[in-house]
């Protein structure tokens, strides 16, 4: 079997003829030089141990490097290289792994291009951009793009003084919007505590520091806040570093722009609503004083933007994906559905089969 060879473009120009493992160094010597005040920790966030499959670090300093490149009888067995002229922040010599094959490199690849980076088999053309992917470094940033960002990539959605919102391509998780089933507001609930610490912190320091931290208005649900229960509602703004678009939001930049109510019930629709014991006549007494009285109350929004909400995880299904406004009530909150409808109602907030697309203001 003949060996490949590949080709990578860098921040420094294009490297070609490279073997599987001199790619691997090519790509992390060149993220750390952008990053050069990135520490171990944040390498190994931005270059997951899962890429490898081997269950190995792909980033390490000398000091694990000559503890690993032992086996367990103490023969030696290289499985890093120490490039002596590129020191961490912790004054040791970077060292990154070189098991590398026919199993792993293709899942380092995937990963890479996830990052920005354009790679090809040497003699084939060179991709222009993964996924139509810029990269902000050249503030070659625009509305409706995917750039990468701190090892995802990211739909832009708004330019604003400076700062780009921007919106997770892909849903990256599933997470209960909070663990308890409970009365809960944003504000409180343990999705946000995830992603404004957890999450936040796998960035690396580098890029944590483009991340501008925002005021969130978090607004009462547009169909079914009951004024006469003080205690339903959005709750609180808070001051977020990472959030969840709202329901305004992502018909605002995913959508035509409006709430309109849904279509006059159907006689189904009508027997439901009237099965449900809060309701009469098919919609409660503070949502006919809202104006509402022959439209329907269930409980999706659909729009021409449905199939720009569409979502998929890093398996390639959609699926559905919160969303930070309360629902019905503040035990549920909104969400998009897999073919893109707004489910306005909501689902249970301790439900844990939601995906989550995180969205942030970075600095351009």
């Amino acid at each position: 079997m003949s060996k490949t060879f590949y080709q990578v473009k860098l921040q420094r120009g294009t490297k070609t003829g490279l073997p599987q493992r001199d790619l691997v160094y090519e790509v992390v010597l060149d993220y750390y030089k952008q990053n050069p005040k990135s520490t171990l920790s944040d390498l190994q966030r931005a270059f997951p141990a899962a890429v490898q499959k081997e269950k190995l670090e792909i980033v390490v300093d000398e000091n694990e490097a000559a503890n690993k490149n032992v086996d367990g009888n103490g023969k030696p067995r290289k499985r890093y290289q120490i490039f002596d002229n590129v020191k961490l922040s912790n004054g040791k010599n970077i060292a990154i792994c070189n098991q590398w094959g026919i199993k792993n490199t293709g899942s380092f690849i995937d990963h890479a291009t996830q990052m920005g980076y354009q790679i090809a088999v040497d003699g084939e053309p060179m991709p222009t951009t993964a996924k139509n992917v810029k990269n902000t470094k050249n503030n070659n940033v625009s509305i409706g793009s995917i750039i990468a960002f701190g090892g995802y990539n990211w739909q832009v959605l708004d330019i604003q003084l400076g700062e780009a919102l921007l919106l997770s391509e892909h849903i990256l998780e599933n997470r209960p919007y909070n663990k308890k089933e409970e009365d809960i507001t944003w504000e409180n609930c343990t999705l946000r505590q995830y992603l404004n610490n957890e999450f936040y912190k796998k960035f690396p320091t580098a890029d944590r520091n483009k991340i501008a931290s925002r005021t969130i208005a978090n607004s009462n649900n547009p169909w079914f806040h009951d004024p006469s229960k003080v205690a339903y509602g959005g709750g609180n703004n808070t001051k977020d570093n990472i959030f969840l678009l709202s329901v305004e939001e992502v018909v605002k930049y995913l959508g035509d722009g409006s709430l309109r109510r849904p279509k006059k019930m159907s006689a189904i629709e009508k027997k439901y609503w009237n099965d449900v014991e809060w309701m009469e006549d098919g919609a409660p007494d503070w949502f006919k004083k809202m104006g509402y009285p022959e439209y329907s109350m269930g409980i999706d929004w659909d729009d021409k933007g449905n199939l720009e909400r569409v979502a998929k995880n890093i398996s390639g299904r959609a699926t559905r994906w919160w969303l930070r406004s309360p629902g019905f009530n503040n035990v549920s909150a909104t969400l998009v559905l897999v073919g893109g409808s707004i489910h306005v109602y909501g689902n249970t907030v301790s439900y844990s089969e939601v995906g989550v697309r995180p969205a942030l203001w970075l600095k351009i």
